[in-house]
């Protein structure tokens, strides 16, 4: 939404502060000192209790597989151990760490019952948010993800790096014509090793040709050998994909949702 909100990550902060009031706590998780510095400025002219998530909620992950992931979770006021989530990623540990401060912000504000660590392991277990690298399908491993801006394209790589190698990962991609790619291209021949791109059914998609462009672009730019295909739609993107990938193999379905 850069059209609306801003270009830099600090006029988009700067609109998405526009929320705070007067004696309510913000908490957010923010990318780096200058934008926490901006939010807690901001908040102090508001009179807003400012809580940087990254500061106060620390995350290391423990154990990361394509259904479940570990991490060891520790505020400034509790231990809470290792907690499990069907959502997996380190933006989802970003998440995790924010939900779990915003709870105890409520609690401390008397908004909510105070939650014990068992009750709170068994919520953040069963949480889940479909869509968000969910793996649908095995043998190959067949994962969707409705990431539809550079930086969630450049996250759901990263994940996908951590539990496939690029010599058995396939990746299937559409996405409307006003997104912008930025290093996703470039980023994506280095963890697969076949890109199949096709437009969507939707008259405001990138079409398959223009895709095959930009990959085909950066694979002439980077010099990776990884492979560039079109389809003529998802669907047959998809059962191609399918026929060139093995048992053990995985196949990440991503791109614009409509």
């Amino acid at each position: 939404h850069r059209e609306h909100l801003g270009r830099t990550k600090r006029r988009i902060l700067a609109e998405k502060l526009g929320i705070v009031r007067e004696g309510t706590p913000l908490a957010a998780q923010l990318a780096s000192r200058a934008l926490v510095a901006q939010a807690a400025e901001w908040c102090a002219r508001a009179g807003a209790p400012f809580h940087s998530v990254g500061e106060e909620t620390s995350t290391s992950l423990v154990e990361l597989s394509p259904e479940r992931m570990s991490v060891r979770v520790r505020t400034r006021r509790r231990d809470y151990g290792v907690l499990e989530t069907r959502m997996i990623g380190r933006a989802q540990m970003r998440n995790l760490a924010t939900a779990v401060t915003a709870l105890e912000l409520f609690q401390k504000a008397g908004h909510a019952p105070r939650i014990d660590a068992a009750a709170l392991r068994r919520g953040i277990s069963s949480a889940f948010l479909a869509g968000r690298f969910q793996s649908v399908a095995s043998s190959p491993r067949v994962i969707i993800d409705v990431s539809h801006n550079e930086e969630s394209y450049l996250a759901a790589l990263e994940t996908l790096r951590r539990i496939s190698p690029p010599e058995r990962t396939t990746i299937v991609f559409g996405a409307l014509a006003h997104k912008e790619l930025g290093a996703f291209p470039a980023r994506s021949l280095a963890a697969a090793r076949e890109i199949i791109v096709t437009a969507l059914r939707d008259p405001r998609s990138a079409s398959a040709e223009r895709l095959g462009r930009d990959f085909g672009g950066a694979r002439a730019h980077t010099g990776m050998r990884a492979g560039v295909r079109i389809a003529r739609g998802v669907g047959d993107a998809v059962r191609a994909a399918r026929r060139r990938s093995g048992p053990l193999d995985t196949i990440l379905i991503m791109g614009s949702h409509v």
